[in-house]
């Protein structure tokens, strides 16, 4: 009888919470191809995120007053917890296309990759990543040095790492492009409003982020900041990630330009600083550009 009650207890248990549990599915209005790898915000907390068929399941015993779903090649949509309880399938605007291709004049195209000069002796300094810290926002400075009118066309983070490991954790992070403070040679204003909602697999070698679809950004003659920040600490600890997003970094060379500012608190204000080893050009964060006239 005693396992009878037991067994009827946690079924009804099992039963309840399974019901609290709700899929639901991301799908571009256009095509109703499924959305990968969207931001599931709740209450200004990243909560989750959609998997490769875009699907993401929420708790609807947990209280929710505002969810917005995020992603780099579609419109921010914000959802109120009537909207999300009533349908499992949320289509998302994609964002309006830049013309990348259509060239308006016969003069020739050039593309050009933007990292930070390595040192000669890079080759001996090491082969490991380095872990973001929590707490920071880390920004590289990209110069213009040819001082020339290109548009930039995509961020790029590198890392040392020669393959993601499979069936690795996508781990979720933020991008954003600031300008330069040329009086104090800090981030000034961001490119974008709202960061960009990005991310990266364990161990994956290389981050491209694709501006084309977002904005025509025009590279600035004092040069531009690359910023990277994390989400709250609180979600990768309770979502178990063992490791914090990671990016490759490299030695610099004594002429090299680029340079790299830190965005923490100093005596409870958050201001930008460059550490110690930017100023003697010891190492930076491989974060770059790619380009185009």
């Amino acid at each position: 009888m005693l396992k009878k009650i037991i067994y009827i207890t946690f079924f009804v248990f099992n039963y309840s919470y399974s019901q609290s549990i709700k899929e639901f599915k991301l799908l571009s209005e256009i095509d109703s191809t499924s959305i990968e790898y969207a931001h599931i915000i709740i209450d200004g907390k990243l909560k989750t995120y959609s998997n490769e068929k875009g699907k993401f399941k929420l708790n609807l015993d947990t209280k929710i007053d505002t969810l917005s779903i995020s992603h780099l090649e579609f419109r921010t949509k914000n959802l109120l917890f009537d909207d999300i309880i009533k349908n499992d399938t949320i289509y998302l605007q994609e964002n309006s296309t830049v013309l990348d291709e259509v060239f308006l004049s016969k003069v020739k195209k050039v593309t050009k990759v933007l990292l930070p000069k390595k040192s000669i002796r890079e080759l001996n300094y090491g082969n490991k990543d380095l872990m973001f810290p929590y707490g920071f926002k880390i920004a590289v400075y990209v110069p213009n040095e040819e001082k020339t009118n290109f548009f930039i066309k995509k961020i790029i983070l590198k890392s040392k790492n020669k393959k993601a490991i499979s069936n690795s954790k996508f781990i979720p992070f933020k991008v954003n492009l600031m300008t330069c403070d040329t009086v104090n040679n800090i981030p000034d204003k961001p490119i974008f409003k709202e960061d960009l909602v990005v991310g990266k697999f364990e161990n994956q070698p290389l981050v491209e982020i694709n501006l084309a679809k977002i904005k025509e950004i025009p590279f600035p003659k004092n040069g531009i900041f690359v910023v990277v920040s994390l989400y709250d600490e609180n979600y990768y600890l309770d979502n178990g990630f063992i490791n914090k997003p990671s990016f490759g970094i490299v030695q610099l060379r004594k002429n090299s330009n680029f340079r790299e500012m830190h965005y923490y608190t100093i005596n409870g204000v958050y201001q930008w600083s460059e550490p110690f080893y930017s100023k003697e050009k010891i190492q930076s964060f491989n974060y770059g550009l790619e380009v185009r006239n």
